[in-house]
């Protein structure tokens, strides 16, 4: 018949009402009604009877809200909580950790604390609390750089919702106290094991999980674990992290016990690439960013965990250089859990550091700050991780539009809606995978177990 309407289509969720953050756009915002079916965007869809198209499951009013692609956090070590059983004591000097500690000594503690042998259900427990605050705040995937106990950070991100790409660490040698290699594992061993772990991992489509593997720094790995770390890369396709060029002191520790930089020892065992990501990695030189750019090596950047442990490298303006080189960047926190950084505060800590090292405020834009913290962008054809953000609150007064408004005013309770892979993970600002004061209560007890034997 002339004239008919056709019927509408099914789709998981509607999304109606928002303004839509869009950093491809010349105006970085469209007013649309997003659709969502099985996990995947299926239409973002500017058209005044857009919402009539469709016959949702469920449908979001984001009327008074932007809509954005979820936070991620590139850089986290999520088994550090079992530091919170501790007590508190006041600092009497630098921490271990910061850009003071020795390269030598902050191997031998990582080593020790990474081979920490810890029950996965204890980790769980720990975790879990964390991601949840992370969500809350509008985080939907971490990249855990290096803990003990994955499996229970992998139980607690499927138990939360949350993305986690996580594995274990590699090393095989040590610095000894005049900066000499010292071996402390057998290369061979090492990756044996590692290839047994990414063998026995079950990932299915759509999975929240992701293998990685992590390597603490190229200081501590033997050419011979380098060149085996290749093989493996290439023969599984997993995606390898390293910590790397953390400081001038760092870097200098590594060129002293190697004999030569760590990006030439990287790229003559062909593991720069796509599928490598550099963490840290604020003190490098012209022609490390050169070879970075040219084999579309990623780089993870901290500049708020940076500038909380001291490590002295926002002089080198390290993040302005990379973005002229067309370097992909992603945000990290590498502080959480010490403080629980959101996506908000690792924007702003980047526009902060960035431009005082600049000296200028345009050396580092709102928009690529934006993009450096997302977890992709609202496109069709894009998995479905999306963040619904309030902005009726006073302290939005005079904006309305979500660049200013995401990066410089919105806050962690602005946040209204997450959605992880088409699912609703938080839902008028309250976790609704799992109940918080639950998840609170069990890592207390399990934070108090680890107290007791401490």
């Amino acid at each position: 018949m002339v004239g008919c309407m056709p019927e509408p289509t099914p789709c998981d969720l509607l999304i109606t009402g928002g303004t839509v953050l869009d950093l491809d756009r010349a105006d970085g915002r469209i007013d649309a009604t997003v659709a969502v079916t099985e996990g995947i965007v299926v239409a973002v869809d500017p058209a005044p009877d857009a919402a009539e198209r469709w016959a949702p499951q469920r449908t979001i009013a984001a009327d008074g809200a932007y809509v954005a692609a979820g936070f991620v956090d590139g850089h986290i070590h999520l088994s550090a909580v079992l530091g919170a059983a501790q007590p508190y004591t006041a600092a009497t000097g630098p921490s271990l950790f910061g850009g003071a500690g020795s390269t030598a000594d902050i191997g031998r503690a990582l080593h020790q604390f990474l081979q920490m042998p810890v029950p996965a259900d204890l980790v769980e427990a720990a975790v879990a609390p964390v991601l949840a605050a992370l969500a809350i705040g509008g985080t939907t995937a971490v990249v855990d750089a290096g803990s003990a106990g994955i499996d229970g950070i992998v139980a607690a991100a499927r138990r939360v919702g949350v993305r986690v790409a996580a594995g274990p660490s590699l090393h095989d040698v040590l610095l000894g106290d005049t900066g000499e290699v010292v071996p402390v594992a057998d290369a061979g061993s090492v990756l044996a094991a590692a290839e047994d772990w990414l063998m026995r991992q079950q990932v299915t489509p759509g999975d929240l999980f992701e293998p990685v593997l992590t390597v603490t720094e190229p200081t501590f790995c033997s050419d011979g674990l380098l060149d085996g770390l290749a093989g493996l890369v290439a023969r599984t396709g997993v995606a390898v992290t390293f910590h790397s060029h953390e400081t001038v002191e760092s870097v200098a520790d590594h060129d002293h016990a190697h004999g030569r930089p760590a990006i030439d020892r990287l790229a003559d065992h062909g593991l720069l690439g796509p599928r490598c990501t550099l963490m840290h990695a604020g003190s490098v030189s012209d022609r490390d960013i050169e070879v970075i750019a040219a084999t579309r090596t990623c780089v993870n950047v901290n500049p708020l965990g940076n500038g909380m442990l001291g490590f002295g490298a926002a002089a080198e303006r390290a993040i302005t250089r990379y973005l002229e080189a067309g370097v992909r960047l992603v945000l990290g926190s590498d502080y959480t859990p010490s403080m629980i950084a959101t996506g908000f505060d690792l924007v702003r800590a980047a526009l902060i550091v960035t431009r005082e090292a600049g000296g200028a405020d345009d050396t580092l834009t709102l928009e690529q700050a934006l993009r450096m913290a997302a977890n992709g962008t609202v496109t069709a054809g894009a998995v479905a991780d999306l963040v619904v953000v309030d902005r009726t609150g006073p302290h939005h007064v005079g904006v309305d539009h979500p660049v200013p408004g995401l990066a410089l005013r919105a806050r962690p309770g602005d946040v209204r809606t997450v959605i992880v892979g088409g699912r609703i993970v938080v839902d008028a600002g309250t976790l609704v995978t799992a109940d918080p004061g639950d998840l609170r209560s069990a890592a207390e007890a399990a934070l108090g177990l680890v107290r007791s034997h401490s």
